[in-house]
C-alpha cells in the first residue's frame, strides 16, 4: 500500500502550464513517458513525449 501511494499519489508528475507568447510550456517533473494536451474543450490537441535520464537539455513537442 505504501508503495502504491509513493507511485500513484508522489511520484507521477500532474500538472498544468500556461504557454507563454512564444510558445513555451515549463514544468519540472520525474523522467518517464508523458502525455500532453492542448487547447480548449473540444479542440484539443493530444500527444506524447519521453523524458529519459539520458535526456540533456529541454524537450519540445510541436503540435501541427
Amino acid at each position: 500500500e505504501a508503495l502504491k501511494r509513493l507511485i500513484k499519489e508522489k511520484w507521477w508528475t500532474r500538472t498544468e502550464a500556461i504557454v507563454s507568447e512564444n510558445g513555451e510550456a515549463k514544468f519540472r517533473g520525474f523522467f518517464g513517458e508523458y502525455r500532453i494536451t492542448s487547447g480548449e474543450e473540444g479542440h484539443e490537441q493530444a500527444g506524447a513525449f519521453s523524458f529519459e535520464k539520458t535526456t540533456s537539455g529541454p524537450v519540445t513537442v510541436r503540435f501541427e
